[in-house]
């Protein structure tokens, strides 16, 4: 039970805004989302939630449609596209990840957050927070949108609100992103495997199994990514769509059923890549949740599931805190540590898969697969996987981010 209630704007309806909205609001809170599309939507294609990330379904209660909707990731395989493994990571007996659609997780917020009575504004992009002594305005081009206690930035990592607000402690652009598409899951793929194959590391190939949407019927469906250098995307685009597919065909024969359902570029999504680390995760009362408090490379998938625990986090210290500036700092020091330790993960990983580094993906393939068998660097390797690390010794309970 909330020790006090406040009025809580929430900008942006992505994953983490969706979230905190409905949890805040199911403490007693009174929120209003500010999305700057005209019609809130989801954006990319699938996702892997892991441990932490269900974790906070659960607390919103969505956790058995997620499941029922999406498919159980048990193992993780990547090789080599001349068939050398370079990691294979199996869940421990009934433990498991879940390959899910990023529209299915959207639908299952959006809908939890309107039964739940949150306020969603639409086709509204706040530009600037005025704080007073009591409150802060947030506003759109220079027009008042009301006063509110804490304004939480959910808006991704290109938000405006954090480069203005935040102080920020490094920036990095990624040299490569990804080119993302789903497609229909042949008959006879596996649907309880992440898979990927490698050439060095500039090419890397993403099947992952994502399940059905909401009103899909029965059809499942396979999540698809290709890193791409960014300076080359242009280059890409204008080459016949042909030659690519021949490309990743010739590399990995299996994605065939996959290419046939690629009919032209636009069928694929560009996304780049940065890495943005804050010194805090709040300024006054402005507090950054998901991709706002922390972008970093997607090697680990961890990003919907960091803003998610986020989200858990906020909703948390917000209700029970004595005020809005102790809640926050609260908030800041439970998610630094976790934070930290995906954001130099993320990185070093980034360097071993994609990247120009010649040496770097030769040690990978040499060492990665021998390591993974020793049982305790496999039980980092999966506790880093399910989201779970605080540290390179330390781990996040994920039974405690639920509190009664």
């Amino acid at each position: 039970m909330a020790s006090s209630t406040h009025r809580v704007s929430v900008l942006g309806a992505g994953i983490s805004g969706l979230a905190v909205a409905s949890l805040l609001r199911l403490r007693g809170h009174t929120v209003t989302v500010f999305e700057r599309f005209a019609a809130p939507r989801p954006l990319g294609s699938g996702l892997v939630l892991h441990r932490s990330g269900l974790t906070a379904m659960a607390a919103l209660g969505l956790d058995a449609e997620a499941v029922r909707l999406g498919c159980r990731l048990t193992r993780f395989e990547g090789r080599t596209v001349a068939g050398k493994r370079v990691y294979a990571l199996e869940h421990d007996p009934g433990d498991f990840s879940l390959g899910i659609h990023r529209h299915t997780v959207f639908h299952l917020l959006y809908t939890k957050a309107l039964e739940l009575g949150v306020s969603i504004v639409a086709g509204c992009e706040v530009d600037a927070v005025e704080h007073g002594r009591t409150a802060a305005t947030v506003t759109a081009g220079s027009r008042p949108l009301g006063a509110f206690d804490v304004v939480i930035d959910a808006s991704g990592a290109q938000s405006p609100i954090r480069d203005r607000y935040a102080a920020i402690r490094s920036r990095h652009a990624f040299a490569y992103g990804a080119l993302w598409g789903v497609c229909e899951a042949a008959n006879d793929q596996p649907l309880d495997v992440l898979r990927q194959r490698f050439h060095g590391a500039k090419v890397g190939i993403g099947l992952i199994p994502i399940g059905r949407l909401p009103d899909g019927g029965e059809t499942r469906h396979i999540g698809f990514h290709w890193s791409v250098r960014n300076a080359d995307i242009d280059l890409w685009r204008r080459a016949p769509i042909g030659v690519w597919k021949r490309e990743v065909e010739s590399l990995w024969p299996e994605t065939r059923f996959l290419t046939a359902q690629i009919a032209r570029h636009e069928d694929l999504t560009w996304a780049a890549y940065a890495d943005v680390a804050l010194h805090r995760l709040h300024a006054g009362r402005i507090v950054f949740i998901g991709d706002a408090a922390h972008a970093i490379s997607p090697r680990l998938g961890q990003g919907a599931n960091l803003g998610l625990v986020d989200a858990l986090t906020l909703a948390d210290t917000l209700s029970t805190a004595p005020d809005v500036f102790a809640a926050l700092e609260t908030y800041n020091a439970r998610r630094r540590d976790q934070v930290r330790y995906y954001h130099a993960a993320s990185r070093w990983l980034s360097a071993l898969f994609q990247s120009d580094h010649r040496i770097a993906p030769v040690l990978r393939d040499l060492a990665f697969a021998p390591v993974s068998r020793i049982p305790y660097m496999r039980r980092q390797m999966l506790d880093s996987l399910a989201g779970e690390k605080a540290g390179l010794f330390r781990n996040l309970d994920t039974s405690k981010l639920v509190r009664n």
